[in-house]
């Protein structure tokens, strides 16, 4: 008499005058603010809100579209800087080879090389992927750092931090950064710190007059 128990973390029941009486509970929330997602928890009934990734997306000739939403076109053929941590741990880093498309005036990415946990990983076209420099047949997965699968038409790098890199072999990427990163990214996809305005940023800090400036502070000499 008087005892109350868990059926399931939706259902609770009592028992009352000799009777076991249930009640079960509702979730209110069916729709979460932009940026935002529905996330079950486990031992809770309901769902809750929590932050969604950053993803940043290159496409086109190219085309960019930062952590924040901002879009930009930038069509330089050289190595640059794509996303990198750049907070004191330095956890990551994605560097990209774009080269010129049928004319001098357009430009793809041609090549992206991820560093991390000690890995080297080159994308390449046609979905040809090396690890430390060594080609690798997929799916190939190191303990404890990534695993390089092939998902249909895309290539697909997830890494034991959270970072998800998606490459299809001829222009388009796809980076996805956990929360945890959030004011601590720099380079081509920007800073990920919820506003788009200032993505524009050098590696002084200061704020590109222009695309091609923005552009060009994130080269890189090597890849």
């Amino acid at each position: 008499e008087g005892k109350t128990w868990l059926k399931n973390p939706c259902v609770k029941c009592s028992c009352f005058k000799g009777q076991i009486i249930c009640s079960t509970s509702y979730c209110s929330v069916s729709r979460c603010l932009k940026g935002y997602k529905l996330k079950s928890v486990p031992g809770k009934c309901c769902p809750s809100c929590v932050e969604d990734n950053g993803v940043c997306t290159v496409f086109g000739d190219p085309h960019y579209r930062t952590f924040d939403g901002q879009l930009f076109s930038f069509q330089g053929a050289c190595k640059y800087l794509l996303a990198k941590d750049c907070s004191g741990n330095k956890t990551f880093s994605i560097k990209a080879i774009n080269n010129p498309r049928r004319s001098e005036t357009v430009s793809w990415t041609h090549k992206l090389r991820i560093k991390i946990g000690g890995a080297k990983v080159m994308l390449g076209p046609f979905l040809r992927v090396k690890m430390n420099r060594n080609k690798v047949r997929l799916p190939y997965i190191k303990l404890g750092v990534l695993s390089v699968l092939q998902e249909g038409y895309m290539v697909v790098v997830r890494t034991n931090i959270g970072l998800k890199v998606t490459w299809d072999g001829d222009s388009y990427v796809e980076v996805s950064v956990p929360p945890v990163f959030k004011n601590q990214m720099c380079g081509l996809c920007g800073n990920y710190n919820g506003e788009p305005n200032d993505d524009l940023i050098t590696k002084k800090g200061k704020k590109a007059t222009n695309v091609e400036m923005f552009g060009n502070f994130w080269k890189v000499s090597h890849i």
